[in-house]
């Protein structure tokens, strides 16, 4: 396995885990695993499982943690095909 199909892996298991506990708690992962990425999976899946769309709260502890964010929903847009805000409610 490559580490990004490792990734990926650890990835979608995290989201399926979230989801079979309600959709609480927290996600715990090293730097690097892609929390950025389980987050917009998380929207994703979500918005998917439930068919409506969501209310988000994006907290950061600092403003270049928002920017980098906004930077990995961009990556997430270009490899998946998937533009998140049409999951959000506006």
């Amino acid at each position: 396995m490559t580490d990004n199909e490792v990734k990926d892996k650890i990835q979608k298991e995290a989201v399926i885990e979230w989801y079979r506990k309600g959709g609480r708690g927290t996600i715990e992962a090293i730097t690097g695993i892609g929390k950025s990425w389980i987050a917009l999976r998380s929207i994703y899946y979500l918005y998917k499982k439930t068919g409506r769309k969501l209310k988000v709260l994006l907290l950061a502890e600092v403003l270049n943690r928002r920017q980098s964010f906004n930077e990995e929903y961009r990556e997430y847009k270009r490899v998946t095909g998937i533009d998140i805000r049409e999951c959000l409610e506006t």
